[in-house]
C-alpha cells in the first residue's frame, strides 16, 4: 500500500478558519488557486536562499534577514538540509535538522508565523518520530525568529498521527 506524505496526513484535517480565509481572497478578486500558486514559488525561492547558505555560504540578498538567519545559526551543527525521507508508516521532507545548545532539533521555515497549529504540531512530530530529535520548533523567516514548540501533549499528537495514518489507509481501500 502507497505510504501517505506528512502533508497527505495534515490534509485529512478539517480546517474550518480556511474557509474564511478563501472568501475574503475571493471578496479581493483573487482566486484561492492563483494566491497558493505565487506562495509556493516565493517560498520555494527562500528555502532555496536559506539551503544556498547553509550549505555554500552564499549570502541571502536581503542583508537584515541575512544577518538575522546568521545569528540564528550561529553555533550550531547544522545536520541536515531539505531532507527526503521515508518511514515505515509515512513519508516527508524535513526543512532543517541542527544542534544547538547539546539539543538536537528539528525546525521547518514558515514564511509567516503567529501561533502553532495542530498542522505544525502533527508534521513537527512526524519528523521527531522519524529522525529522534529532542526538540521541534517553527523558524519564521521573515526575520529567522525560532519558535520552539512545546513537546507537553507529544502523546496526544502522536496517537493523532497514527489515526490519520488509519483513516488514510482505509480510504485507500474504498
Amino acid at each position: 500500500m502507497k505510504k501517505p506524505s506528512v502533508t497527505s496526513l495534515c490534509d485529512i484535517l478539517n480546517k474550518p478558519a480556511l474557509i474564511g480565509w478563501a472568501n475574503k481572497l475571493g471578496l479581493m478578486g483573487e482566486s484561492v488557486n492563483g494566491f497558493t500558486q505565487k506562495k509556493m514559488e516565493s517560498g520555494t525561492k527562500k528555502h532555496s536562499e536559506i539551503e544556498d547558505f547553509l550549505i555554500s555560504g552564499v549570502c541571502l540578498e536581503d542583508q537584515y534577514r541575512q544577518e538575522r538567519l546568521e545569528l540564528l545559526f550561529n553555533q550550531c551543527k547544522i545536520i541536515g538540509i531539505e531532507e527526503s525521507f521515508e518511514s515505515e508508516k509515512f513519508k516527508g521532507r524535513t526543512d532543517v535538522r541542527f544542534v544547538k545548545n547539546g539539543f538536537n532539533y528539528i525546525g521547518d521555515f514558515k514564511s509567516k508565523f503567529k501561533r502553532p497549529y495542530l498542522e505544525h504540531y502533527l508534521q513537527l512530530i512526524c519528523y521527531k518520530i522519524h529522525f529522534g530529535c529532542d526538540k521541534i520548533c517553527i523558524i519564521d523567516i521573515r526575520d529567522f525568529q525560532m519558535h520552539e514548540l512545546s513537546l507537553e501533549n507529544e502523546n496526544e499528537y502522536t496517537e493523532i498521527i497514527y489515526n490519520l495514518i488509519n483513516i488514510y489507509n482505509l480510504k485507500q481501500k474504498l
